[in-house]
């Protein structure tokens, strides 16, 4: 650390913790596995072809099973580069590249440019290019371990390193104030995605009052899409620093005299999918610039309602702020992963966002106070809600006992939302932690008995384990019926329970797609798994979806003619639709 220059220190520390550039930048390399291996196989290819001399590209196909089998496209490139090192790039040299390659458009030009990066390094640092290029270095680190990395080896106190990272959305910034010692120093930047705060699933309301014995505050969970908004005065947004000719780099949409970005719990930018919310987020802000300016970040559910701003009573949504009524899930779904909704999908599948906290308030960080005080200042925003901002909410709450539980999920339940968030009042927000400060309080609406007929290779450190199981059901009770598929899992089971999983699904492997990554396998494995809804699907042979499934255990006692049927799967999609 104490040999790099600070510019050499910042852009280290960012690849090391798996970005190419600054959190508060939205730009990326572009580069998904396709594109990495037609640049391999470019780049593998020696001399010019063109005249007869050197070597003939591969073929991108050729590498596709190599990756499947390697499980990392860094370790591709290694292999398929081996011997022919070229002389090798600065990390000044390899960070002028990337910028290329982020800022070339098209896919033809954006793949030469990667396969002319990858003929000059040699073999080990192809891998590393590679690895950089699809966003995972695989050496464990990741944000908060870079984080740990830095305090320790620069004897600073890791919350003061933690803290700074939070503030600044930049692990190269973070280290050379670290190596300075001037963390004191960060400052907030909004438009960088801010790490979510997480809840702690209770059982029962026994477990809650043991939890949180001197009071807690109440609401509903909503079932949406957590999202973060931010949102500053335009002029006012600060580009990431130490990235030349960042300012046309930023998150977020202008609107007016205001600057808007939404962010997924994934940390993604969901902005223009949800072009709704945006303008109604400048709106607000225009109402009461003053608590606004500077910026402020709210933490907040993304929810579909009914349209026509019918409320949950029945009433006007805007007679008395009534939250809409919200409608199931599933309806938002054809707006995720749109760049621009359709105006029939902004008329006909309105959505309004519901905030439950803030961040930060008139420029300044506040993440840090009690609960009570947070919901205070949420408490003076909402007061600021224009007139037409129908769209526009702040969670309901209340304080309760534990005895009061019961009631408040069932009724919850009726509003159409997964059940409660139960908050410690003097807690402050913890970004990045799943803690006991909040505690999600939800019931499981039944189990059901499936049989494995699909499964495919994970990911990180289960990419050589078949972890992703499809299962199905039978079409009757009937021995020989079909199966019928209605979802998928990938949670529950141990790294030991899936590795001899994985043996066994191999030996029984009929056919393979993908490279071999995904397989279909003779239905002999039986699962138990739960789940929080029964969904219409026209995706799944069965023709309904779980939602959030689980896998509970492995049931080795039972065949799969003991499995459930389709009819106990519609049975419980009735009664959800009732409960709900």
């Amino acid at each position: 650390v104490a040999a790099l220059s600070d510019a050499d220190l910042t852009l280290a520390a960012r690849w090391l913790s798996g970005r190419l550039f600054a959190a508060a930048d939205p730009r990326t390399s572009g580069a998904g596995h396709a594109l990495l291996l037609s640049a391999i196989a470019a780049a593998a290819a020696s001399g010019e072809v063109e005249d007869g001399s050197g070597d003939a590209p591969l073929d991108p196909a050729a590498l596709r099973p190599r990756l499947v089998a390697l499980g990392d496209a860094g370790e591709v490139a290694a292999e398929a580069l081996e011997g022919q090192g070229g002389a090798g790039v600065t990390i000044a040299d390899l960070a002028a590249a990337v910028e290329a390659i982020a800022d070339t458009r098209g896919t033809g030009a954006r793949t030469a440019a990667v396969a002319g990066l990858l003929r000059r390094l040699s073999d080990r640092e192809a891998r590393l290019a590679v690895r950089l290029l699809a966003g995972d270095p695989r050496i464990g680190l990741r944000e908060g371990g870079m984080e740990a990395v830095l305090a320790r080896v620069l004897g600073r106190a890791a919350a003061e390193v933690r803290r700074a990272a939070m503030l600044t959305g930049d692990a190269g910034e973070t280290a050379v104030l670290a190596r300075a010692d001037r963390l004191r120093d960060a400052r907030l930047r909004l438009f960088h995605p801010l790490r979510f705060m997480l809840a702690t699933a209770a059982d029962s309301p026994d477990e809650v009052a043991r939890l949180m014995p001197d009071g807690f505050a109440v609401e509903d969970k909503y079932d949406g899409i957590r999202a973060q908004l931010h949102i500053a005065p335009a002029i006012a947004v600060a580009a990431p620093i130490a990235t030349p000719g960042a300012a046309a780099h930023v998150f977020g949409r202008t609107i007016g005299a205001w600057r808007v970005a939404l962010f997924s719990r994934q940390m993604t930018e969901i902005t223009a999918a949800f072009p709704d919310v945006a303008e109604a987020a400048a709106a607000w802000a225009s109402s009461g610039a003053a608590l606004f300016a500077g910026g402020a970040v709210l933490d907040a559910e993304i929810v579909p309602v009914a349209p026509g701003g019918e409320s949950e009573e029945g009433t006007e949504a805007d007679a008395d702020d009534a939250l809409p009524r919200v409608l199931p899930f599933q309806t938002l779904q054809q707006r995720l992963g749109r760049r621009a909704p359709t105006a029939e999908m902004l008329r006909e599948g309105p959505v309004a966002v519901v905030a439950y906290d803030v961040l930060v308030a008139s420029g300044e960080p506040v993440y840090e106070q009690p609960f009570t005080a947070r919901r205070a200042l949420l408490g003076t925003l909402a007061a600021l809600k224009p007139a037409d901002g129908a769209r526009l909410h702040i969670a309901p709450q209340t304080q309760a006992t534990a005895a009061d539980l019961d009631a408040l999920f069932d009724a919850a339940r009726a509003r159409g939302n997964e059940g409660l968030m139960v908050k410690r009042l003097d807690a402050p927000y913890r970004p990045g932690t799943r803690g006991r400060d909040w505690l999600k309080v939800k019931r499981a609406l039944a189990t059901l008995d499936v049989v494995v007929t699909a499964a495919q290779v994970g990911h990180g450190k289960r990419r050589h384990l078949l972890s992703d199981l499809t299962f199905a059901v039978r079409a009757s009770g009937d021995e020989g019926a079909p199966l019928l598929t209605i979802g998928k899992a990938y949670s529950g089971l141990t790294d030991a329970e899936l590795a001899t999983l994985t043996a066994h699904l191999d030996a029984t492997t009929l056919e393979t797609f993908a490279h071999g990554r995904v397989r279909t396998v003779a239905p002999t494995v039986v699962l138990e798994v739960t789940f929080d809804a029964v969904q219409p699907s026209p995706r799944h042979t069965g023709g309904y979806a779980l939602r959030f499934p689980r896998i509970v255990r492995l049931r080795p006692d039972k065949t799969p003619a003991d499995i459930d049927t389709i009819a106990e799967v519609a049975r419980l999609a009735r009664l959800a639709r009732r409960d709900g």
